[in-house]
């Protein structure tokens, strides 16, 4: 069973890119969390994580405002949860 979906995504502009951030989620099995941007909020979302983030803050170096974002939990395993809602970036 794949953990929860990762909740309260924010996606803030800053001068190093776009800082994603969410809230922890509580799984045993948990490794990390793979993050994802798209274009468009209903696009195909690529996945910038070559491996799990073990933090619950990611910077996207290359993000802007206009792109979206969404989380993914990952376990032991390999099962990835639900993705989180869709932030979109807002700048500070």
């Amino acid at each position: 069973m794949p953990p929860p979906a990762p909740r309260r995504v924010v996606a803030m502009a800053s001068s190093a890119g776009v800082e994603i951030t969410w809230e922890r989620v509580v799984a045993q099995e948990l490794v990390g969390y793979h993050v994802y941007r798209s274009e468009i909020p209903t696009g195909v979302y690529q996945k910038l994580t070559a491996t799990p983030v073990t933090t619950t803050a990611f910077t996207d170096a290359t993000g802007r405002p206009g792109l979206f974002y969404i989380v993914k939990a990952i376990d032991r395993s390999g099962n990835e949860s639900a993705r989180s809602p869709i932030a979109d970036v807002v700048r500070p």
